[in-house]
């Protein structure tokens, strides 16, 4: 055989060794320098534990002003835990693979990475155990019951999916920003001065003009200063979650307008929100004509403005004409008016002591009147409207002593 051939095979033959040889060393430089990012990854879990994270979120959301999209850039900072459960490395500390456990059962994603789930009890257990370690009750929660038990409870009422899979501890941090907001409406006092402070920094200011388009709404609380964690959730599911946080949405029934004129069989009224704005403005409608008319006999005349008063006669009249239920006057009147009526300076003494701040009791009204015309004229409501209907609603109905069962 030629030597040169020889010589060929045997140049390649050493080569292919060089070759294998330097892969060799390539993929051990390679498994160390995985195992050396593993080790760091894991030493940051071991010095910034999850704990610290949802403090750091929580401080972010109080400082929030914009939009639910502005939560989510905070949960990016658990990335790197996540990839630390991602390379699964077997020889851990026992305190690291609890805290992976932990970590990945409540980061556990779905089919798709923006999946919206219902967590498991255990998953719902964790994070609520995490949250109430970094948020306060309120006062009547924490002296009788514990707040993780309370706020895990809650979170299991949901019917139905309402958590962000990829981003469970911003859904979670959301989840008791409305619980605690619910139990402020639900405890204090409905019109002291904090808490008109507090409503107005959780649903922002009020909005007077409101578009058509629900999206549209929601961007205009949005820039009003709603509190973005108590909507991010979804829409379709916003109402039952509101309802779990501890709000009502469901008020007791006020006493039905009796027909003064072509009174008809019956009357239907059955669309949830419909009835709860119904239900709000006829107590209010009721207790101002209960208590004017114990004041002054004669109120409808000398503690109404005249021109509030022809507005409603006129409503009244179209009524008539048409052959339609004809009600009593102050039954045709809308909620701004209501507000004026209780608030002008010669009726004002008879409700303070009920409402105590005027401004608060104009704000709440103020706050519900776009929403109530929302519903009138057939639109579906977006989820600041709904939170609107049951935070002031209950408000309200607390104020004039209408009791609302949770």
């Amino acid at each position: 055989m030629d030597k040169r051939f020889l010589d060929a095979i045997e140049g390649a033959t050493r080569a292919s060794r060089i070759l294998e040889e330097a892969s060799g060393t390539s993929r051990l430089k390679r498994q160390i320098d995985e195992a050396t990012r593993a080790t760091r990854l894991i030493d940051q879990i071991t010095r910034n534990p999850v704990l610290d994270e949802f403090r750091r979120m929580e401080e972010a959301r109080k400082a929030m002003k914009g939009p639910f999209s502005a939560l989510a850039e905070h949960q990016d900072r658990m990335d790197v835990v996540n990839q630390a459960i991602a390379l699964g490395l077997p020889q851990m500390p026992p305190s690291v693979l609890a805290s992976i456990e932990a970590i990945e059962t409540m980061t556990k994603l779905g089919e798709s990475l923006d999946a919206i789930i219902r967590p498991t009890r255990f998953a719902s257990h964790e994070l609520a155990l995490q949250i109430a370690g970094i948020t306060e009750p309120h006062r009547r929660i924490a002296e009788s019951r514990s707040w993780s038990a309370d706020l895990e409870r809650r979170m299991n009422l949901i019917d139905g999916d309402w958590a962000r899979a990829d981003r469970l501890a911003i859904s979670g941090m959301s989840f008791a920003s409305l619980a605690q907001f619910s139990d402020v409406v639900r405890y204090d006092s409905p019109f002291a001065e904090e808490t008109n402070e507090i409503v107005i920094d959780e649903l922002g200011q009020v909005v007077e003009e409101v578009e058509d388009d629900a999206e549209q709404r929601e961007a205009q609380y949005d820039l009003a200063g709603r509190n973005p964690a108590l909507v991010a959730f979804p829409e379709e599911n916003y109402s039952n979650i509101v309802i779990a946080s501890g709000f009502q949405l469901v008020f007791p029934t006020a006493p039905t307008p009796r027909p003064i004129e072509n009174a008809p069989s019956g009357l239907v009224m059955a669309d949830v929100h419909y009835v709860a704005m119904r239900d709000i403005e006829n107590h209010l409608r009721h207790f101002i004509e209960t208590h004017l008319s114990r004041e002054n006999p004669q109120w409808l005349k000398q503690r109404v403005p005249g021109a509030m008063r022809q507005k409603w006669m006129g409503r009244q009249e179209e009524d008539r004409d048409l052959g339609n239920p004809v009600f009593a006057p102050i039954y045709y009147s809308d909620l701004g008016d209501l507000g004026q009526l209780m608030t002008q300076n010669n009726n004002w003494p008879l409700f303070e002591p009920f409402f105590g701040v005027r401004d608060g009791l104009l704000v709440s009204l103020s706050r519900l009147t776009p929403v109530r015309n929302t519903i009138a004229h057939g639109r579906p409501l977006c989820p600041t409207e709904i939170l609107c209907i049951v935070a002031e609603g209950q408000r309200i109905l607390r104020a004039i002593g209408k009791l609302v069962l949770n």
